[in-house]
């Protein structure tokens, strides 16, 4: 785990300026077309929280409601997981 952590790490450091969030998608084989349905903050933000897509919610709103509600970051880049 501290090779992913560190690989994080200095991309947040790389990211362009204004860059703040990371949606990792998470899909089995076969599902590569399956739509996000829940949105976890990892544990790199100050607090842990979860989403649950509301209906008729684009993937679009829902990534937007959930980087705008999940908590600050101490690094200035927000990592999600998305499944």
């Amino acid at each position: 785990m501290q090779t992913f952590e560190r690989r994080i790490t200095a991309l947040e450091q790389a990211s362009p300026e204004g860059y703040t969030a990371m949606f990792i998608h998470l899909v089995a084989p076969g599902e590569t077309d399956k739509e996000i349905q829940t949105i976890a903050s990892s544990h790199y933000t100050a607090k842990s929280k979860e989403w649950t897509r509301e209906p008729g919610e684009s993937v679009e709103d829902f990534q937007g409601r959930a980087e705008r509600e999940a908590a600050p970051s101490p690094t200035g880049c927000k990592v999600f997981t998305c499944t």
